[in-house]
């Protein structure tokens, strides 16, 4: 009797993630196997199944042009895959599984040979012109966790309607006996698996060198600047050594314990740079050096964590809204450096990371955009855009920034080298990147932040906040705070409210469940469980510019 599929794991913000288990809807091979066995019956059909989209789309989410961007572009691209892994454990392996299912799919598989960062996934995708790629991670979460990433050939993980295709496409796999899987050893001889090595990681280092602005500064005062930096256990490692060591950052000191590539993150509870209890072993370390700054990559090396010595010799923390904000103004006082362009610049964030991002672009007459969470809907804002306008900056609230043209999704090794560009180019004018922030709130608007996470730490909890957030939804508050509320935005439903008109319009953006609450003065409450881990995610942003 063949094994049977029940209910499969389901895609959020940032991939298809679960706990690791033999049970169904947990991360297995045979979850693995079906969602590669449905991925490449839509990448072997793609003709068929995009010609589904209508010309018209009834959501109206997106135009045809966006929404039918990866339909034509598929045909210039070669019938091949990246496929690549962290060092969570079981990644290689869970890796070679996905890379055998393709291969029997007659798909050919470019494969790396060692943990890939998440950023050079997408990079590889583009480089190679390969249709799509997956990459075997659960980015930051707990040990227990793993996942799988899935990507098209623009670099990015998918958006709609390719969730929804490709979703349909794996929920038909129904038997175990549906999915197809080749012999090793057939695979490598008949080259439907080709290892990735030195050279092409040498070409995504080589493509991060080359954002830096400050080249000649960086070689004569690199080796003044004393930077902590920890991988967290991941595979960020000798990426950031490598590029640091190049590029003249000859002071890093790195957290030997956490240098060790190990699954279980012994030294931490959580390898999430955003907790700054993670950053314990670092601060000791940064202390005995007088580092200047501590940086911070998370396992599968698309965040950063941040910490910056202050006068007083104290480590302060930075959230991921502060670190985005002083990547965007630096980018922005040096964008015709950083990116020159005959074409208008661009900002895209997502609506829950800080307003200050739409400040600092005002200040610099650079246009700023916002869209859904999760880094896909930044990379087809890309997409939409960048036939008139050149991006310079992508970001989110969750220690997400992504520098550049060369990928389509965060990279926590570009944004540790441009972070540290920053703080000597500080240093030079005798300021540390506090001073540095603050300098940016007086410019260009006093707004504030603060993210307040609840994990589900059982059903009851979750579904409070689900009957909180329909009651939120169904009846908008007039008053927040004590601050009336201009409006609500209600991403689940697709619609704008106007709270003072007593009017509504539709929302032209993908569904996510998230609801926003904008009040009279320019400050906002978004609400919305994680795409990713069993939480309940709070978003304050409070502006006080207009206040004396």
């Amino acid at each position: 009797m063949e094994g049977k599929f029940s209910k499969p794991l389901e895609f959020g913000t940032g991939g298809m993630r679960g706990i690791m288990g033999p049970k169904e809807g947990q991360i297995n091979e045979l979850s693995l196997r079906r969602a590669t066995q449905g991925f490449s019956n839509f990448l072997n059909n793609y003709k068929q199944i995009l010609n589904r989209i209508p010309d018209n789309d009834p959501k109206k989410v997106f135009d045809k042009k966006l929404s039918r961007h990866l339909y034509n572009d598929f045909p210039k691209r070669e019938m091949a895959v990246v496929v690549s892994y962290d060092t969570r454990k079981n990644s290689p392996e869970f890796a070679k599984i996905v890379a055998l299912t393709f291969a029997a799919n007659d798909i050919r598989v470019y494969l790396c040979d060692r943990p890939t960062p998440t950023p050079t996934l997408s990079f590889g995708i583009r480089r190679l012109n390969a249709i799509g790629g997956v990459n075997i991670t659960a980015s930051h979460n707990t040990k227990e966790y793993n996942g799988y990433k899935l990507y098209l050939s623009d670099g990015a993980q998918f958006t709609y309607p390719y969730d929804e295709i490709i979703t349909e496409e794996i929920q038909k796999i129904e038997y175990v006996s549906d999915c197809k899987l080749m012999d090793e050893k057939e695979a490598y001889s008949k080259d439907l698996i080709v290892n990735l090595g030195d050279d092409f990681y040498n070409e995504y280092v080589s493509e991060v060198e080359s954002l830096i602005t400050e080249n000649k500064l960086i070689k004569e005062k690199g080796n003044t600047l004393k930077v902590v930096y920890t991988p967290f256990h991941g595979c960020g490692r000798d990426y950031v050594k490598r590029v640091f060591k190049d590029i003249g950052f000859t002071s890093l000191y790195t957290v030997k314990e956490q240098e060790v590539w190990d699954g279980k993150f012994a030294t931490v509870k959580s390898p999430n740079p955003e907790n700054v209890e993670s950053f314990k072993m670092a601060i000791d370390l940064a202390k005995k050096h007088k580092a200047d700054i501590i940086i911070g990559t998370d396992p599968d090396s698309d965040r950063l964590g941040l910490l910056a010595r202050d006068r007083k010799g104290a480590y302060v923390s930075f959230d991921g809204n502060k670190i985005v904000s002083i990547m965007c103004d630096y980018l922005l006082a040096n964008k015709d450096k950083f990116m020159p362009s005959n074409k208008k610049h661009f900002v895209v964030k997502s609506f829950v990371t800080t307003t200050l991002i739409d400040k600092i672009c005002k200040y610099y007459g650079v246009n700023c955009y916002s869209v859904a969470t999760g880094f896909k809907n930044i990379a087809a804002c890309i997409y939409a855009h960048e036939d008139n306008e050149q991006l310079i900056f992508g970001c989110e609230e969750s220690n997400g920034g992504l520098l550049g043209d060369f990928i389509r999704d965060k990279d926590g090794i570009s944004a540790a080298e441009m972070i540290s560009e920053i703080a000597l180019v500080m240093k030079e004018k005798n300021m540390n990147l506090v001073e540095y922030y603050d300098d940016i709130l007086r410019r260009c608007g006093r707004v504030y932040s603060k993210n307040v996470s609840v994990t589900f730490d059982n059903e009851k909890v979750k579904q409070d906040f689900l009957t909180m957030q329909k009651g939120l939804m169904d009846n908008p508050p007039k008053k927040f705070a004590g601050i009336d509320v201009e409006s609500v935005e209600d991403y689940k439903n697709s619609i704008f409210r106007d709270i003072k008109k007593g009017t509504t319009k539709e929302i032209n953006l993908p569904k996510t469940d998230a609801l926003v609450i904008n009040l009279v003065d320019g400050s906002k409450v978004c609400l919305r469980p994680s795409g990713t881990e069993p939480k309940v995610k709070y978003y304050f942003i409070f502006d006080k510019s207009k206040e004396s």
